[in-house]
């Protein structure tokens, strides 16, 4: 009992019942119970993350220009504001005019100098040694030339002439050295501009070395046996690359070089309508769009509530005709992610490719058309088509005016498309849709230019045969990635359904050959699943082909099951708990068999729930009779394991599965007869909790019912009894 201070004190429990009994009969209350919907708990955070992300690119797609290079303007584009920006290219191409105009400092080659000196003087020694037995009246001008004396000319051809005019390759340019800007910096610090040099990887002037080798003060003479050691196949260059003062030089000049500066005022016009925009000045446009963009929470508000707003009816749409798409987290993460990349195409396009960005937002919006028509409906992929379309024409950007064409496109692709029969399905609602979206395309080309613009005609049939090849082109990549989406979406259309249901299909093959009782068992189910799935409204094809397979496992070991036996049953010397591992096993069987051959998962809920965890009658009686008085027998331990049906599709094959074996069953089936069977099995199952996870209604129940009796009446008429033939000698005249 309650303390009795505690009495008239209100308990929190009461408070929030009172609470929500004021919620209940207050104004807000059907707005405030919608937003409870459990739908939304996950849906609606998932679609303001969604719209955000939408308008983050909204906002960077409209800070660009929507002219295209080299196309003509839709509209006259003025600065918005005073903006001054450091044009980069410019002035990089201000350091790299200094850059070429640099002096190049650099050194002696002293290594290679010095074996050349030793090479020279070893050149006079041999000359002298040569004549060295000649009279000294005799001898030749060089032989007369003391050690001394022709080493220190040579010395000095080395250290001073040929610096003056260095040796080269071409690793120095010839601009540089042409122009006199290389300074060679000689051991005595001395620094030499040279403005002739000596190319040693081309045809040396014989006047340039000539000059070097006499200014040295060697004879005329000796210019011929120095010239072989100076410019021979082992020649290299005097004078190397003083790198790191280089390096200085460069650093000074790209700092001590302006930059160039490009100022526009307010209002100042960029371009007019109907201008042909030249690539440079679209350059100029980006930085100042870049510049002048608004990107503040003020304006990601505005973007966001766009988004928000172009999103509404296809978020309203979804979660009305299929709530599971806000309540699952895959399914809903695999569908905005498919959105938001497609929508990031054009968003890319426009900077990287801005003259594909048109064909882009078509392309987008037919793809996502057809892709999420197969996935749900087309109704909601006409909705999602247009609404990709809009939004893709605003982060490209596009010219506006597309949206409606883009629109219109959409919807007429959704229109055509529908189970997805066959590959003409998809080609024919590509082929419409391209003459909408061509068209949308060349209007909006032409209405967002100014009457009278030369070349406007052309650019909009342009624009047209865009929009018409992107879409076409769009139907035949859909049809090859058809097998692809399927899996990815677990959908099964019409085409793949038409190829399943094919008696040549190698698995049915397989269960014809291996188990034909079983074969012909699953074709008259079929029929009744058929007749019964139509009756509700339902899948009828996707059921009719789930029926077909629906008992594939019984091919592992066919002569248990009483379809494909003839005469001798095994069941009759096996204990009844082994018969019920057996019988049960037929749809762990088939569920491998399903995977391994890659049948649809949906086509592999019918073999999983055909059964649902109903029990296994026969064996469980036959257990419970031979079973003595103190041993109990449980019914759950005889039950198959399930699932129920959690389809309205399989819980019409669990009751044409029962119908038709149990009207086989039988020995005499009068009209009553079939009808009795099948509400009675209709309604074992409806008391055993078969259908409550399948949301079937009674009505519904009712319509299979007489849907399955009125095609098992077909299928098992009773035929007339034709008299034996007694007497043969009755005349035709007479027996007829």
């Amino acid at each position: 009992m309650s303390d009795s201070g505690d009495r008239g004190r209100t308990t929190s429990r009461t408070r929030r019942e009172a609470a929500r009994e004021t919620l209940g009969q207050s104004k807000r209350a059907p707005f405030l119970k919608a937003l409870a919907d459990p739908k939304w708990h996950m849906g609606l955070p998932t679609l303001l993350g969604a719209a955000a992300i939408l308008a983050t690119m909204v906002l960077l797609g409209q800070a660009r220009p929507e002219v295209v290079p080299g196309r003509i303007a839709h509209q006259t584009v003025t600065v918005p504001q005073a903006v001054t920006f450091v044009d980069e290219a410019e002035s990089q191409r201000a350091v790299e005019n200094e850059l070429a105009i640099l002096d190049r400092p650099m050194l002696p080659n002293d290594a290679w100098l010095a074996r050349l000196q030793e090479d020279l003087v070893a050149v006079g020694s041999a000359i002298r040694a040569g004549e060295a037995s000649t009279p000294e009246s005799e001898r030749s001008p060089l032989a007369q030339i003391s050690d001394s004396t022709w080493n220190r000319q040579v010395k000095r051809l080395i250290d001073e002439y040929l610096l003056e005019i260095p040796l080269v390759d071409n690793d120095v340019d010839a601009e540089a050295s042409g122009r006199g800007r290389l300074l060679v910096r000689l051991n005595n610090g001395r620094v030499v501009r040279p403005t002739t040099v000596i190319r040693l990887d081309q045809s040396p002037k014989a006047s340039d070395l000539t000059n070097a080798i006499l200014r040295a003060g060697l004879p005329q003479e000796a210019v011929g046996p120095l010239a072989v050691e100076i410019i021979g196949p082992n020649a290299q260059p005097s004078i190397t690359l003083d790198r790191d003062r280089r390096a200085q030089l460069e650093l000074q000049a790209r700092d001590q070089t302006p930059q160039v500066v490009e100022q526009y005022e307010a209002g100042q016009i960029l371009w007019r309508a109907g201008q042909q925009v030249p690539a440079e000045q679209l350059d100029d446009a980006k930085k100042i769009y870049a510049e002048t963009a608004q990107l503040g929470w003020t304006e990601f508000g505005t973007s966001l509530l766009l988004c928000l707003l172009l999103m509404a009816p296809l978020a309203g749409f979804a979660s009305y005709r299929h709530p599971k798409l806000t309540r699952h987290a895959i399914r809903l993460a695999t569908f905005l992610s498919l959105c938001i990349g497609l929508i990031a195409i054009p968003f890319l396009l426009g900077e990287r490719l801005p003259a594909a960005r048109d064909a882009a937002v078509i392309a987008i919006a037919a793809f996502g058309t057809i892709s999420i028509s197969l996935a749900y409906d087309r109704m909601l992929g006409g909705i999602a088509g247009g609404t990709l379309g809009v939004l893709g024409a605003l982060v490209a950007p596009a010219p506006f005016m597309l949206a409606p064409g883009v629109v219109a496109g959409a919807a007429v692709m959704a229109a055509r498309l529908g189970n997805f029969e066959d590959r003409a399905t998809i080609l024919s609602a590509a082929g419409r849709s391209a003459m909408v979206f061509a068209l949308g395309a060349a209007v909006a080309e032409w209405t967002s230019l100014p009457s009278g613009t030369e070349g406007l005609f052309g650019q909009g049939a342009a624009r047209a045969f865009a929009a018409w090849l992107t879409t076409l082109l769009i139907g035949f990549l859909a049809m090859g990635l058809l097998p692809t989406m399927e899996r990815w979406f677990d959908r099964v259309t019409g085409m793949t359904l038409a190829e399943l249901r094919d008696p040549r299909h190698p698995l049915l093959q397989e269960l014809a050959a291996r188990a034909p009782g079983t074969y012909d068992h699953s074709l008259q189910v079929a029929s009744l699943v058929e007749a019964g799935v139509t009756a509700i409204g339902g899948d009828a094809a996707l059921a009719y082909v789930g029926a077909l397979y629906h008992d594939i496992g019984k091919m592992r070991k066919p002569e248990y099951f009483v379809e494909n036996q003839s005469g001798e049953n095994p069941h009759d010397d096996l204990r009844p708990n082994i018969s019920y591992l057996i019988i049960v096993g037929h749809v762990k069987d088939g569920l491998e068999m399903a995977a391994a051959s890659g049948l649809p998962k949906s086509l592999r809920e019918f073999i999983s729930s055909h059964h649902g965890t109903q029990v296994v009658r026969w064996f469980y009686v036959k257990a419970r009779d031979a079973a003595s008085e103190d041993e109990e027998v449980e019914e759950a331990s005889f039950r198959y394991p399930g699932p129920r049906p959690r389809t309205k599709e399989a819980a019409v094959l669990m009751l044409a599965d029962a119908c038709e074996s149990a009207s086989r069953a039988a020995v005499e089936l009068p009209s009553g007869k079939i009808e009795s069977i099948v509400r009675d099995l209709s309604k074992e199952r409806l008391l055993d909790g078969q259908f409550d996870e399948c949301n079937l209604t009674l009505r519904e129940l009712h319509d299979i019912e007489d849907a399955i009796i009125g095609r098992l009446r077909s299928i098992r008429h009773q035929r007339l009894a034709y008299p034996d033939d007694q007497d043969d000698s009755v005349s035709p005249d007479s027996s007829s």
